[in-house]
């Protein structure tokens, strides 16, 4: 972690810092660990078929999860409300999809809190043979 700062100083200067005086490095490791909360953590799996995603979604029901193709992205937003005591989570990603993966055949499973999305790629067709006549 203190490599960063060093980093940092490379690139922007001393005066970079200034923002930081007064923290101490375990200030941010705590707020880093914070953030991290917020991000959804994904796994990338190739299967002979094409691939699965593992996305981590901790606390929501496959209710509350939507999985939609959108221009080139597979959008994976999961959202929780409830009205007792103002409790709200929402967390969302984007996952790379490409011309060769079926769209039509996407399926996602939720088990223990890790949703994953299996891609399979389009089968190629067979070539088509071309009977040749005697003229």
């Amino acid at each position: 972690m203190a490599d960063i700062f060093t980093d940092f100083n490379k690139m922007f200067g001393t005066d970079l810092n200034k923002l930081f005086d007064g923290y101490k490095l375990a200030d941010f490791e705590k707020i880093l660990k914070t953030l991290d909360n917020f991000y959804l953590l994904t796994k990338s799996v190739k299967t002979d078929k094409g691939f699965d995603i593992q996305v981590e979604v901790p606390g929501f029901t496959a209710d509350e999860i939507e999985v939609i193709p959108i221009s080139g992205y597979l959008a994976v937003n999961a959202k929780h409300a409830t009205e007792g005591n103002w409790v709200r989570k929402e967390l969302s990603t984007k996952l790379p999809i490409y011309k060769d993966d079926d769209l039509e055949n996407i399926t996602s499973v939720l088990k223990n809190g890790v949703l994953t999305v299996s891609i399979p790629k389009k089968v190629a067709p067979e070539p088509k043979r071309i009977r040749v006549n005697i003229g």
